[in-house]
């Protein structure tokens, strides 16, 4: 029951602060992931204290890795692509990929300095279930305003 008043409390002041600009949205996101984990993570003064810098800087460089694996696909106009373009390509995403993997695997080691497996494991499972939370409501949100304006 905890989890789910969280998730809405999220959800819900995500939502509410549609004018405002992308920084500021990502920003107050990150935030609520932070309280998202904090919680269900249940960590000590000492776990937190040393799990926010590895995983804060863990996060922006798996931000950075997204980002330029973005501006990749983005770049490229699959149907202009000649065949070895192409094949240059897939194989960039899926060094991308790789690269993605192995920073998690560097991170997940550092971060059993601070907290336990368990704990990792079920951050796992927290960052998909927050992703997918906020998915459903944006589709949600989404879906009404379609409504809306069809009518």
């Amino acid at each position: 029951m905890k989890t789910l008043t969280i998730i809405a409390a999220f959800l819900l002041s995500a939502f509410s602060i549609y004018g405002q600009d992308k920084s500021e949205l990502r920003d107050r996101l990150e935030s609520q992931k932070v309280a998202f984990i904090t919680t269900e993570l249940n960590m000590t003064a000492a776990e937190a204290q040393g799990f926010w810098p590895i995983y804060n800087e863990y996060n922006d460089k798996r931000a950075n890795a997204k980002a330029q694996q973005i501006d990749l696909r983005n770049n490229n106009s699959i149907e202009e692509l000649t065949e070895s373009e192409a094949a240059t390509l897939v194989e960039s995403i899926l060094s991308h990929q790789e690269n993605e993997v192995a920073l998690k695997r560097a991170y997940t080691e550092e971060l059993k300095t601070a907290i336990s497996s368990k704990k990792i494991a079920k951050l796992f499972i927290l960052e998909k279930e927050f992703k997918d939370k906020l998915m459903s409501k944006i589709r949600r949100k989404m879906k009404r305003k379609s409504k809306a304006s069809d009518q």
